[in-house]
């Protein structure tokens, strides 16, 4: 078993980014939106942001900047999407303690009152982020957004910190129904945004095949997400013994980060069920849709998903997916479907059942409706239903009432790879 990993990205991450926004710097006239982040790595609700940050830009011209760590993978992947940082010097973590955060405070005011006179709004991407930095922003007056992204427990910390926000933004209904105990007239839903790049859907499998080392007529089926328990890496891995059993060209990607579980743990369960060799380590790859482009079938098996955007991604690229009937993904594939959902108590043989059926007949929506899927998921119609938000609870920001639409890129982007 290989672990294959993109160089550049650890390049990235051994240098400061290069556009480091000073406190006090003048920026544009334009509404100024700052996008704090507590860790180091990047997931859904990172690229998330940084999608509604460029639409943002594009649609009226604001200025976004993210509040990170230097030396991060945030910091890196801002970089790319040609987005600004201003550096925290904090360490990173998924969520502070309390005591922290006190002691933390001082300095986060003086951060954000150099930004002050330019009006901000403060948008949190998840419950860490608000915790830390949504108090500062609130006695210094700013507004504060909270971007529901994830399907938090029902305790009263988490209660205590949403009640910060002044509005709050969920990614599906899932997410919307997470927050029972907030006032309704404060949630509001939106879709996550999804902009994807321009793709040769041979030219990436080619691309895939070739760094695996596998001929051209071997299937591939793709796990992609962060190692967490709850996505279950090693039940795809318990469904890729049982596909390979039936389907001997059979390999299987894995594609994330490190999280509960290392990837050597992964690479170990993988050797323990004999198919060691077919299974390849390919770690965080940007962007996300060229691996998927590559894929036969996408698996994924995770539980209390709150909107995952590889569903969604897949469906645009016309590659089936086989998921687990919860939470998010039940709402994806109720909404628009290109795939198959399987019971959350279904065998490990049973999704493989599934995703070689995929394999041989896949699901594919018509082009028409997947580019109608993708205006409505685009990332303009996104960032105007946050502008929205924004009006609402800072009618001072400099904000256009009539924000000019700029035209959607994902139906050529579709056509292109449907083209190929």
């Amino acid at each position: 078993m290989r672990v294959l990993e993109d160089p550049s990205v650890h390049a990235a991450c051994m240098s400061p980014c290069e556009r480091d926004v000073r406190e006090g710097e003048t920026v544009a006239a334009a509404p100024l939106i700052l996008l704090p982040f507590l860790g180091a790595g990047v997931g859904g609700s990172h690229i998330a942001t940084f999608e509604l940050a460029r639409a943002l830009h594009t649609v009226v011209g604001a200025t976004c900047i993210i509040l990170c760590s230097r030396y991060s993978m945030i910091a890196a992947e801002a970089l790319r999407y040609g987005i600004q940082s201003a550096f925290t010097n904090e360490r990173t973590g998924m969520r502070h303690s309390p005591f922290y955060d006190l002691g933390q405070l001082p300095a986060r005011l003086a951060k954000l009152a150099g930004f002050r006179r330019q009006r901000p709004i403060v948008h949190c991407n998840d419950v860490g982020a608000l915790q830390s930095w949504g108090p500062p922003a609130k006695l210094l007056g700013m507004p504060v957004v909270y971007h529901h992204h994830s399907l938090n427990r029902d305790v009263l910390p988490n209660r205590m910190t949403f009640g910060v926000a002044d509005a709050i933004v969920a990614v599906s209904d899932v997410c919307r129904d997470n927050l029972h105990f907030a006032p309704a007239e404060r949630i509001s839903v939106a879709l996550n945004p999804f902009s994807l790049a321009p793709m040769n859907v041979i030219v990436e499998r080619r691309r895939v095949l070739e760094q695996i080392d596998a001929p051209a007529d071997s299937p591939l089926f793709g796990f992609i997400g962060n190692l967490w328990h709850r996505k279950r890496p090693q039940f795809f891995l318990e469904s890729a013994r049982h596909i390979l059993a039936r389907e001997p060209r059979a390999h299987f990607l894995v594609y994330g980060r490190e999280g509960e579980l290392t990837l050597e743990d992964v690479k170990s369960h993988a050797e323990s069920l004999g198919i060691g060799p077919r299974v390849h380590m390919m770690g965080f790859r940007a962007p996300a849709e060229a691996n998927i482009a590559a894929l036969d079938v996408l698996m994924a098996p995770g539980l209390r998903e709150p909107f995952g955007r590889t569903l969604v991604e897949s469906i645009l690229l016309g590659v089936p997916y086989v998921a687990t009937d919860d939470a998010g993904h039940s709402e994806i594939h109720r909404r628009w479907g290109g795939g198959q959902l399987m019971h959350k108590d279904a065998s490990a043989e049973m999704f493989a059942e599934a995703a070689l059926a995929l394999a041989v007949n896949p699901v594919a929506l018509p082009l028409h409706r997947r580019n109608e899927i993708a205006e409505e998921v685009s990332a303009n119609a996104h960032a105007e239903h946050i502008l929205d938000v924004y009006r609402k609870i800072a009618p001072h920001a400099p904000i256009p009432l009539h924000a000019g639409r700029a035209a959607n890129d994902g139906e050529g982007l579709i056509q292109a790879r449907h083209r190929a």
